[in-house]
């Protein structure tokens, strides 16, 4: 159902379901934190799920241990095995979710791919990603996040401090502006335009560039903004064949 409606893969439609089914139990329960048990090869999974994807730190360093929804993870570096044998031991039963067998699921088939060697050695790999993601997390708020301004319509950064920014604050810069836009339950643009986008900025040209997602980047000198493309802001069905960007015309917009 939620699947069919937002337009997502069976997976993300059932992931979502199940966060906003948890999230009401614990407004209900009085809960400040929802506990879940993720765990190491959980997360080293996602890791090569983002690098297939071509996907930036943020993703690469996998499930955070704390969301800002109040949802943690604390077995984040615990193993599979540990977790069953420790509930063995205490005559503890746990549920399998029937879909782990589903291997038209691609994170399933990487499940079955993975060896416990290989888990390890990813592992550290994802670890270092995480402590690179905490540095930029607290870099971009301390940097580029006052220099965002969200508008009624319209996101708007100080393009020459982006194009003078590292890559991966830049990235990051770009998914903020954007998500006030994105779709629910779909992120604003694939990793691909990011990249296209990236480039644009960091060329430090004037440009025009609407995502398949019909969400429009432009700069004009100093100003880097983001908004909804004009026909979905009408409602209407977008345009997904820009590939590229094309020089501004005269035009100004508020932000109020």
């Amino acid at each position: 159902g939620a699947s069919r409606t937002l337009g997502l893969s069976p997976e993300a439609g059932a992931r979502r379901v199940r966060y906003e089914a948890l999230l009401e139990m614990a407004r209900e329960a009085g809960a400040s934190r929802i506990a879940t048990a993720h765990q190491r090869e959980d997360r080293v999974e996602s890791y090569l799920l983002a690098r297939a994807r071509k996907g930036g730190i943020a993703s690469l360093a996998g499930p955070r241990e704390l969301r800002a929804d109040g949802v943690v993870r604390p077995l984040l570096s615990v193993s599979r095995s540990e977790i069953v044998r420790y509930l063995g031991a205490r005559g503890l039963s746990w549920r399998r979710d029937r879909t782990n067998g589903d291997l038209t699921l691609e994170r399933n088939r990487l499940r079955r791919r993975l060896d416990s060697k290989e888990c390890e050695t990813l592992e550290r790999r994802v670890e270092e990603l995480a402590r690179l993601r905490d540095q930029l997390d607290g870099e971009f708020e301390r940097d580029l996040l006052p220099a965002i301004v969200v508008g009624r319509n319209v996101v708007v950064a100080d393009a020459t401090l982006l194009e003078r920014s590292a890559a991966e604050l830049v990235r990051r810069a770009i998914l903020a502006c954007a998500a006030p836009f994105a779709a629910e339950g779909k992120p604003p643009m694939t990793g691909r335009e990011r990249e296209q986008i990236l480039r644009l900025v960091k060329s430090g040209a004037d440009f025009r560039f609407e995502a398949g997602r019909r969400i429009r980047f432009r700069r004009r000198g100093a100003r880097f903004d983001v908004r909804l493309a004009p026909a979905a802001a009408a409602g209407k069905k977008g345009n997904n064949r820009i590939a590229g960007s094309v020089i501004l015309g005269d035009r100004r917009e508020s932000i109020g």
